[in-house]
């Protein structure tokens, strides 16, 4: 399996305070957990200057706005199925 996964979640502070800070924890946790340091790579970026549709994330080149803890796994393991079917 070649493909990767690079999710760059916004880290300013707008987007970091409304929620980033959670997904970054939760995200840190699961690729930990999971064993999936050789296909996810989670990086942060600084702001867009998109704040009023933050928090902000991207999965390879797809836009997640308004994401939240409770969705943001769910997001994750959609990419990552998608990357196993043929």
């Amino acid at each position: 399996m070649d493909q990767h996964l690079t999710i760059t979640l916004c880290l300013g502070s707008s987007c970091f305070t409304r929620g980033n800070n959670k997904i970054l924890a939760i995200l840190q946790k699961h690729i930990a957990e999971h064993e999936l340091g050789e296909r996810v790579f989670l990086r942060g970026q600084l702001c867009e200057e998109k704040c009023q549709r933050g928090p902000r994330m991207s999965i390879n080149d797809t836009v997640y706005e308004h994401i939240n803890p409770d969705t943001v796994l769910d997001i994750l393991h959609h990419h990552l199925e998608a990357e196993v079917k043929p």
